[in-house]
C-alpha cells in the first residue's frame, strides 16, 4: 500500500499555515508518507500569512510547537483550477491498494442555489475559500474530483473550515475508495472555531492520529474528534463498500 496526502488552505491566517504544517509534520513523521507524496496547495502559492486584514504578507514564521523552520512543500495556490490540475496527477498515481489522506484548513462559506421561485427556501453549497479574486471550491466540485479518481482503497477526510459538513454528502457519494472516512469541525449550515495559533479541530484529529497512525481507516478512528465537542459539532461518515454509517 502507497500513502497519499492533499493538503489545502485557501486563506493565509497565521493558523491555517500552522494547520498545514502540523499536517504534514504528522503525515511525515508518524504515518511515514513520503514527502514527495504529499500535495500541499496553500492560497497564493507562496509561504506567508497575514493577520487576518489581508493588507499585509508576512515572512514564513518559525513553527509554533518548537520554534523551528517550516517544512510543507508548497506545490502550489488553493484555487479550484490547480485542484483540479493535482487530482489529475493523483489519478496516475493512485492504485488498487492505495490510500488518499485530504486535509482542508481555511475559510468556509454557503453559496445559495435558486434552483426554482417556487422554492421557498433554496438550498445553499458548502464552498472552501480560495484566494482572494480566486472563485471558491464547492462541494460539488470538490466530490466530482474525487469521482475522477480510480479505484483505491481508503479515503479519509478531514475538514476544518465553516460550513464542513455540507460537503459530507457529495465525498461519500462521488468516492471511488472502497472504504472512506468523513470527518468535519461542524455541520453544514454551522461555524468552526479558530484560534490565534491552528484550528482547534484539526489541531486534535492531529494529536490523535499520531498516537494511531493511519492504516485502514475504520470506525475507531472517529474518538479523534471527540476531543473538539467544547468548540463544534463534528459531522462524521463511514462507508465500506455498500454499507454506510453517519454518527452526527
Amino acid at each position: 500500500m502507497k500513502k497519499y496526502a492533499l493538503l489545502v488552505a485557501g486563506r493565509s491566517e497565521l493558523r491555517h499555515l500552522n494547520d498545514l504544517e502540523r499536517c504534514y509534520r504528522t503525515l511525515t513523521n508518524e504515518c511515514n508518507i513520503p514527502p514527495q507524496n504529499i500535495f500541499v496547495l496553500y492560497y497564493n502559492g507562496a509561504m506567508h500569512f497575514d493577520l487576518m486584514d489581508f493588507k499585509y504578507l508576512h515572512s514564513a514564521p518559525l513553527y509554533y510547537q518548537d520554534n523551528t523552520r517550516l517544512k510543507i512543500d508548497i506545490r502550489g495556490e488553493a484555487t479550484p483550477q490547480t485542484l483540479k490540475q493535482t487530482f489529475s496527477k493523483l489519478g496516475l498515481m493512485l492504485s488498487s491498494e492505495d490510500m488518499l489522506y485530504v486535509m482542508t484548513s481555511g475559510h468556509g462559506s454557503r453559496r445559495e442555489l435558486h434552483f426554482s421561485e417556487e422554492v421557498e427556501e433554496p438550498s445553499a453549497e458548502s464552498e472552501l475559500s480560495c484566494a482572494l479574486k480566486h472563485p471558491a471550491i464547492g462541494a460539488e466540485l470538490f466530490g466530482l474530483l474525487l469521482g475522477q479518481l480510480p479505484s483505491y482503497h481508503s479515503l479519509v477526510v478531514v475538514m476544518g473550515q465553516c460550513y464542513s459538513g455540507g460537503f459530507q454528502d457529495s465525498v461519500m457519494t462521488h468516492s471511488t475508495a472502497t472504504t472512506t472516512l468523513f470527518s468535519a469541525a461542524c455541520e453544514a449550515d454551522k461555524e468552526s472555531a479558530g484560534d490565534e495559533h491552528f484550528t482547534p479541530f484539526l489541531h486534535y484529529w492531529m494529536t490523535s492520529l499520531a498516537s494511531a497512525p493511519l492504516s485502514v481507516p475504520k470506525v475507531h478512528h472517529q474518538y479523534a474528534v471527540s476531543h473538539t465537542l467544547p468548540f463544534d459539532s463534528p459531522v462524521i461518515g463511514v462507508s465500506a463498500k455498500q454499507t454506510t454509517l453517519e454518527n452526527e
